[in-house]
């Protein structure tokens, strides 16, 4: 063991003989972390040239999204009508019109240099509590989102939106939080 690894167990020993609450907090990967299910699933969303309810609903029925009835009523209006595919010009919107606000504000078509800005401004967006480790993760996100950026930059190259979104998850896989 490296670090305070080694301590470990005396420091336990020590705290509980003298009945003093102890926790240690072991590294974990950002990808386990629900923000970074959340990102794949926008991400997915953004870089889908034709997209699926599927996709949306995976994105607006995550927990973090704290959905509203309204969401559940359209997924579940989707899933017994066979609605497989979303446009701007779906019928289905105006019946739904909270949910259509935040699929339009989605919808924006982002080029590939604004993909990653996007996906940044989604996430501090969330309506997530400020607990610590959340806090860690969105800024381990955006600090390799500007990462990214700046080695497209640097290397002058335009990847498509596919590329973008597998590069940030493919760097975000190797993060701990």
């Amino acid at each position: 063991a490296s670090g305070l690894e080694k301590y470990v167990p005396v420091i336990r020993k020590i705290f509980r003989d003298y009945d003093i609450p102890v926790r240690f907090l072991q590294n974990r990967s950002v990808q386990s972390h629900p923000i970074f299910q959340l990102l794949q699933s926008f991400l997915n969303y953004l870089t889908t040239d034709k997209p699926k309810w599927e996709n949306i609903f995976a994105v607006l029925l995550h927990p973090l999204m704290k959905p509203s009835k309204e969401v559940f009523a359209m997924e579940i209006f989707c899933r017994r009508n066979g609605k497989i595919y979303s446009d701007e010009d779906d019928d289905l919107l105006l019946q739904f019109p909270q949910v259509a606000e935040i699929i339009t504000n989605f919808r924006q078509s982002y080029s590939q240099k604004e993909i990653l800005a996007a996906t940044v401004s989604f996430l501090q967006n969330l309506p997530i509590d400020d607990d610590a480790e959340s806090v860690a993760v969105l800024e381990k996100i955006a600090s390799a989102a500007d990462n990214l950026q700046n080695y497209y930059h640097i290397l002058e190259w335009s990847p498509d939106k596919k590329t973008v979104k597998n590069d940030l998850i493919n760097l975000l896989e190797t993060t701990e939080i």
